[in-house]
């Protein structure tokens, strides 16, 4: 089975889906708790800083 095919199975479409409302809940999360925001921020600089 070629990847085009497999990509396009429902199993695989379904999976999408709740990866892409996995993300999507994750991004509001973020927006609407600044604190959040503010913890994701700090962690981001502590681990990218050089």
């Amino acid at each position: 089975m070629e990847f085009r095919d497999a990509a396009m199975t429902e199993r695989v479409l379904e999976r999408m889906i709740f990866v892409a409302k996995t993300l999507a809940a994750t991004a509001y999360d973020v927006v609407a708790d600044p604190a959040l925001l503010a913890r994701i921020r700090e962690e981001f600089e502590h681990r990218t800083r050089k």
